[in-house]
């Protein structure tokens, strides 16, 4: 009865956890003197060395993607846990062509429940040439 009681309980939170996290909001709007591509490029590479993570039993992953769309090249991020559906993206970037250089647009939600974790300083530092991963590693 024990072992019952516990697997419904772990269901339940996943369930609770999984389905509360906010819908991405602005959190940034940047400019840089590069072209559109070039920091799409550099965006993307310092999201994959310095955010993207398998998961494991401990903690679940997160993976980044690109995709180019109507209103540019987007970076998005999502969580991806053992033995759940992939989450909504928590994480999204737009990078677009302007005169002079490009615009970055960052939306950032929750990553999980009550998890947020502030990607957009990230986003802030690599935009201004620092392509370092902070406090994340890497």
């Amino acid at each position: 009865m024990n072992v019952v009681w516990r697997a419904v309980s772990v269901a339940a939170m996943t369930s609770v956890l999984v389905g509360c996290v906010s819908v991405p909001q602005r959190t940034g709007s940047l400019k840089s003197t590069l072209p559109a591509q070039k920091l799409a490029v550099d965006l993307l590479e310092a999201a994959e060395r310095c955010w993207a993570r398998k998961p494991n039993f401990i903690r679940d992953g997160i993976v980044v993607e690109d995709r180019v769309g109507i209103r540019g090249t987007v970076i998005s991020a999502f969580r991806r846990g053992r033995g759940i559906p992939d989450q909504p993206e928590f994480l999204i970037i737009t990078i677009n062509d302007v005169p002079g250089g490009a615009s970055v647009e960052v939306d950032e939600g929750d990553y999980a429940a009550g998890s947020h974790l502030n990607l957009t300083a990230d986003v802030n530092r690599w935009v201004g040439g620092d392509l370092t991963c902070g406090s994340r590693g890497g």
